[in-house]
């Protein structure tokens, strides 16, 4: 299976995809155009489900419409499935310092690193199955 992960946040929305049993960061889009992008993406990358990162708060609810929102859109069926993506931007952060990226490069938008984290996480635990 493809999945498409998304890393929900109220300025920028961070994809990643899956490539077998490997997530590769994929994009970061502006929250006002991501849904236009998104349909453009499941349509190039054609996903057989999204992987939506869920933490704590009032985003759930914002996160779980904007998911829903994309698949009415898309005006075919697309099943979602909630990760728990507590810590994952800070996850990214360790992960880009212990690569010696470069605090230039670490200081941009790293979203899709956050939903590259939180999707390998998912496909580790899913690969036995």
């Amino acid at each position: 299976m493809k999945y498409l992960a998304i890393d929900y946040g109220t300025k920028r929305i961070g994809l990643a995809v899956s490539r077998e049993w490997l997530a590769e960061p994929l994009l970061v889009v502006n929250r006002v155009i991501a849904i236009q992008k998104l349909i453009d993406v499941i349509t190039e990358e054609r996903p057989d489900a999204l992987v939506l990162g869920i933490a704590d708060g009032r985003m759930v609810e914002e996160a779980r419409a904007f998911a829903r929102e994309v698949v009415k859109t898309l005006n075919q069926p697309l099943s979602i499935i909630e990760v728990d993506e507590t810590l994952s931007s800070v996850e990214a952060q360790k992960r880009m310092i212990e690569s010696g990226m470069p605090r230039s490069k670490r200081q941009g938008a790293m979203d899709h690193y956050a939903a590259a984290g939180f999707l390998q996480d998912f496909l580790d635990a899913h690969k036995e199955q």
